[in-house]
């Protein structure tokens, strides 16, 4: 053998001393007991050993669901701990991460009461966190009491899946989040560096019925504002009638006028101008009344017609109803005229 496989060789041996020194290390712990307690220890331990073994030997895949089963049989920090380092051999770093914090807090309660020997996986799983919590990013997610989360993160074989809101650890780069609260699902993505947090929201998500499924209001059908063909064919009457009032009334005024020049004593030749002027003024007053009955009843006929159509439409423009007190008084009979035959 030369110098150069020599120290190959060596270099093997204390890589797998390493390992066996962890794995032995990491032991789990067990009480006598008898019938089927006895048994599942028993097997516990056997699924260990082998466990550890494979781990040892590089094989990683063909550790991982002996000592998982081991772990059920017999609940164990030190099982557990090969548990971590068995994801993390397999490039699931995440879970592992997340398998080495439970590591410590298991290994931390042990200790608390007076189990020593958990003081090595302790300082273990501690060593693990440090190193991969610098090498990888964290999601923290808000949402709904109750809602299912979905962290996608990489490995198809290890997403992280919690209740309402909590946080998982990602390899670098796109994370996708999924919700699923009863029938509905929404998905977000976020991205993360070595180290760092992103944050993911979906507390602001709208409220669910009873069953689970979506019972958001339907949005009301907005067809813009009503117009009635009634009521603008009121108004339109209404405005024509007011107009009418408008001439009628300024001619009678203007009548009224020229006569106050001779008042009270108006030749007879302008008779004439007196009953023009009275016509002028029955007409005003009469125009004047039918336009304010035909735009208050177009107004009428516009609201009746909205409350019809729903009640809370938006009404177009319309002439508010209001009392329209106007109009051209009896002048002429007021004025005193008296007409005298010419000289």
């Amino acid at each position: 053998m030369t110098i150069l496989s020599f120290k190959k060789h060596l270099g093997s041996l204390f890589v797998c001393a390493a390992l066996a020194g962890a794995a032995t290390l990491s032991r789990p712990a067990f009480a006598q007991g008898g019938g089927v307690v006895a048994e599942e220890s028993k097997r516990a331990i056997e699924l260990y050993t082998e466990g550890r073994d494979l781990l040892t030997a590089g094989k990683a895949a063909e550790a991982l669901p002996k000592l998982i089963e081991s772990l059920r049989l017999l609940p164990s920090p030190n099982t557990e701990l090969l548990i971590a380092h068995a994801k993390r051999e397999l490039g699931r770093r995440a879970e592992a991460l997340e398998t080495y914090e439970r590591v410590l807090a298991n290994a931390q309660n042990e200790v608390a009461r007076g189990q020593d020997r958990y003081k090595g996986t302790l300082e273990e799983a501690k060593r693990w966190i440090g190193s991969l919590g610098g090498e990888l990013g964290t999601v923290v997610v808000s949402a709904p009491e109750g809602a299912r989360i979905d962290v996608a993160r990489g490995d198809p074989q290890s997403p992280a899946t919690f209740i309402g809101s909590g946080r998982a650890y990602a390899e670098p780069g796109e994370v996708r989040v999924t919700m699923t609260v009863g029938d509905r699902t929404e998905t977000k993505t976020a991205r993360v560096g070595a180290g760092t947090t992103a944050r993911v929201d979906f507390s602001t998500a709208a409220p669910t019925g009873p069953s689970g499924t979506d019972k958001a209001a339907p949005q009301p059908k907005d067809d813009g504002p009503v117009v009635s063909i009634a009521g603008i064919a009121l108004l339109s009457g209404g405005v024509v009638g007011m107009a009418m009032f408008a001439g009628f009334g300024v001619s009678a005024k203007s009548t009224l006028d020229g006569l106050e020049e001779c008042s009270p004593h108006c030749p007879d030749s302008r008779r004439e101008e007196q009953d023009a002027g009275k016509r002028d003024q029955l007409i005003a007053n009469i125009s004047v009344g039918i336009g304010a009955g035909l735009l208050a009843a177009g107004a009428t006929a516009w609201i009746v017609e909205a409350v019809m159509a729903g009640g809370e439409k938006e009404l177009a423009p319309a002439a508010p109803a209001a009392r329209i007190d106007v109009g051209v008084p009896g002048a002429f009979d007021a004025a005193g005229l008296t007409f005298t035959a010419p000289y």
